[in-house]
């Protein structure tokens, strides 16, 4: 297959194939400053990377990767904080539940000895009322 690039008229909202987002990549790569929102390829990427690399100076290169290995640590950073909020929340959670679960079963007690008491006064009622010297 022979490509005439100039030929290549598409625009980024209209690459849809592979071989689309590829010429599209080798017109554009040295005037594109992002990559397009259309590059989910890895290899894409990975393509987009190396030629924005290709033209820096060493120490424009190590302060490159060590402006990715901060936003790395940072990422790595904020998923441990995320991961230790769940966790702390699930204990919240179960300590809340356990409290809330406490104080129920404490009213629950309550009100079956309130019953108890009442049956209980309802019997010696009962056996007094029957017991009295106006039933003999």
């Amino acid at each position: 297959i022979f490509v005439e690039l100039p030929k290549f008229t598409k625009s980024e909202d209209e690459l849809v194939t592979i071989r689309d987002k590829w010429m599209y990549f080798i017109k554009h790569a040295g005037e594109l400053d992002f990559i397009p929102r259309t590059f989910t390829e890895p290899h894409l990427v990975d393509a987009f990377e190396m030629a924005n690399t290709a033209g820096l100076s060493e120490e424009e290169l190590e302060a490159q990767f060590k402006r990715r290995d901060f936003i790395l640590l940072q990422k790595g950073s904020l998923e441990k904080a995320k991961k230790d909020g769940r966790q702390e929340g699930m204990k919240e959670g179960m300590k809340e539940g356990m409290e809330k679960g406490m104080e129920k079963g404490k009213q629950e007690g309550r009100a079956t000895e309130k019953i108890a008491i009442a049956k209980k006064s309802l019997q010696q009622r009962h056996i007094l009322i029957n017991s009295s010297p106006a039933s003999l």
